[in-house]
């Protein structure tokens, strides 16, 4: 897994375990939802859904390290 960088609450833990099931790119606009006890998935959001998406989303970008994504709050 990449190392992700927060700006804003993820609403999880760092012991949490995620399963990133979209491919992420630059940009893109992403959700963290709890699929179960300490289990949340990544996934992109469709054009259609951000207007109407009611949780947090975040916007995936470079992070500073190599290999890294900075994802801000929305």
């Amino acid at each position: 897994m990449f190392k992700m960088v927060f700006e804003g609450d993820p609403g999880f833990g760092e012991n949490d375990e995620i399963s990133v099931v979209s491919e992420i790119r630059v940009n893109d606009i992403v959700v963290f939802e709890q699929v179960g006890p300490g289990q949340f998935q990544m996934r992109v959001l469709a054009a259609g859904e951000v207007e109407s998406y009611e949780g947090q989303t975040f916007r995936a970008g470079k992070g500073d390290e190599p290999g890294s994504v900075r994802m801000t709050a929305l």
